[in-house]
């Protein structure tokens, strides 16, 4: 039988990819500023095109969880875990159409700094710092673990070889070469990958007869490009390391050291990644349930921040703290309970298809289960159809096991939630944010975007009395402006009014005095035989 292992074509083209990625590093070290300030090794002073910079945030998400892991779990559970997929497109088009207008116009270096002015609190900025630290170490080190599954079939690399390669390459180039050469790399890797899926996606379509077949060989092969997800975030790793950790709490310092820095936290967040891929390698299931279990850990409970910052305009900062914690808790026990309750219900795989005459990926199969199986074994069998012979139990679970065996794509929205309920409760325990403190530019109108279709006066009552656009800003003053004009006017007109009364009323006293005054004057004159001057206008006057 022809060998499934690596041919001397295939070791030459990995080889190349391997030393062409480092030497896109290498080059963007000793072009252009040389990777000297923090500005080009973070940001590419930022003048990166538009093209590379979009292809390498779209490739930076094609990991080996989605390349193995998804495969993997639709194979062994079901069709019906595609729908995961769905979530997804809904979760994008909310953060196009409400994060990111949200979070651009701030023109912040780190998506963190917005809690920070969100909640007026530096410790909240931290906590949501720490916890997306430890969010992309875990999911570097579970995509860690793919590839070497991939490259112990095809190569017979041991499992812990294949991570640490597969780790050095990307921790060289993306340390020496900053993110230009992040990017340059994604962009490399990114067409290496939709020509080698397209390949092989034709040539398995012609060998297979047919799409279903298609889908199977998919499935059982470990072609994948695995460099693109870890640089990204190792060079993602190393700008909050430096913006959010050590710039803020050190003195100014050089650019030369400041880059440095950059640099060794790289490799030491490499370094993690590496750990934690030897500590995936020991959990059981796929790689998707592993992912989805471990990083719903931090995962559910940093989204929930953001959106209570923005959601929940009366959430302070004592709120934001103590219900991203209490996520965290709840998430941890769920899982805790899930791994060491003996009576959790565990979905059963669904028995194995025919593999007659078809290439046995004893190393792919096992660790979709993370068994051991030595590589040594047969990759061909005549006829045999692979059965999971997994008791299947009528038992209803109950009380805290009904809690532990909630599904995990679960978890994350239960961290969400737990958080944006605890934070608003313990604010409102504690002094929560009137409406005349909140700033409207970290806010967003969760009326106005769902409930677009009510009456203006309805929304107004749902609001609660917080402003949440600078739309609503301007209207206001100029409500008020409007108001202030109008009681000016009616100020101005009351009190020419008034000064018109009073003359009138002035000169009413006037005449009477005037009159009383020449009667007087009259009577007098009639009796001294004089007529004062002042009686004679008088006289004219009334005349």
């Amino acid at each position: 039988m022809e060998s499934r292992f690596f041919h001397v074509a295939d070791y030459i083209v990995f080889t190349g990819v391997v030393v062409l990625s480092i030497s896109i590093g290498i080059f963007h070290a000793l072009s252009g500023g040389k990777q000297m300030t923090t500005s080009e090794y973070h940001l590419g002073n930022r003048r990166m095109s538009i093209i590379p910079v979009a292809i390498s945030l779209i490739v930076s998400f094609e990991s080996s969880i989605m390349m193995l892991g998804t495969p993997a779990e639709i194979y062994v559970f079901g069709i019906q875990n595609i729908m995961w997929a769905f979530g997804w497109f809904i979760a994008n088009l909310l953060s196009i159409k409400l994060m990111v207008p949200l979070i651009h116009p701030l023109k912040i270096t780190s998506a963190y700094e917005y809690l920070e002015l969100r909640f007026q609190s530096h410790a909240v900025r931290m906590i949501g710092t720490m916890l997306g630290m430890i969010h992309y170490t875990i999911y570097m080190g579970i995509v860690l673990y793919g590839p070497a599954i991939a490259l112990e079939a095809v190569m017979g690399f041991p499992q812990i070889a294949s991570i640490v390669i597969v780790a050095v390459a990307a921790v060289i180039y993306t340390s020496v070469g900053g993110i230009k050469a992040v990017i340059w790399t994604d962009v490399f890797q990114s067409l290496i990958m939709v020509v080698g899926i397209t390949a092989f996606l034709i040539q398995g379509t012609i060998l297979s007869g047919g799409m279903k077949s298609t889908w199977s060989i998919a499935n059982d092969n470990g072609r994948l490009n695995f460099f693109v997800t870890l640089s990204s975030g190792l060079s993602s790793l190393s700008a909050l390391f430096w913006q959010d950790i050590v710039k803020p709490h050190t003195k100014p310092m050089s650019e030369f050291k400041a880059t440095i820095i950059s640099k060794v936290a790289v490799i030491v967040f490499g370094l993690v990644a590496i750990s934690m891929a030897l500590l995936v390698s020991i959990i059981g299931g796929t790689l998707t349930q592993i992912g989805g279990t471990i990083l719903a850990i931090v995962g559910g409970p940093l989204t929930g921040l953001f959106l209570l910052g923005c959601f929940c305009p009366w959430a302070n900062a004592k709120g934001a703290v103590l219900g991203t914690l209490s996520g965290i808790a709840l998430i941890t026990w769920i899982i805790t309970g899930q791994y060491t309750s003996p009576n959790v219900r565990q979905a059963v795989p669904l028995p194995s298809a025919p593999i007659d005459k078809c290439y046995l990926p004893q190393r792919n199969i096992s660790a979709m289960y993370n068994m051991t199986s030595p590589v040594s074994m047969p990759y061909y069998v005549e006829s045999d159809i692979l059965t999971t012979d997994i008791p299947e139990t009528d038992n209803i679970p109950s009380g805290l096991d009904y809690f532990y065996s909630i599904a995990y794509p679960w978890f994350g929205v239960i961290g969400i939630f737990t958080v944006m309920i605890v934070g608003s409760i313990i604010s409102f325990l504690t002094g929560y944010t009137k409406p005349e403190e909140s700033n409207p530019l970290y806010l967003i109108s969760a009326v106005d975007e769902f409930f677009f279709f009510l009456p203006k006066s309805v929304k107004k009552v749902m609001k609660f009395g917080y402003i949440y656009k600078k739309t609503e800003i301007h209207e206001e003053k100029n409500e008020n402006s409007l108001q202030g004009h109008t009681s000016a006017l009616i100020n101005n007109s009351m009190n020419k009014l008034d000064n018109v009364e009073q003359k009138h009323d002035l000169n009413n006293v006037n005449t009477a005095l005037l009159t009383e005054n020449s009667t007087n004057h009259r009577n007098s004159d009639r009796t001294n035989g004089n007529i004062p001057l002042l009686s004679i206008e008088c006289d004219r006057h009334e005349g």
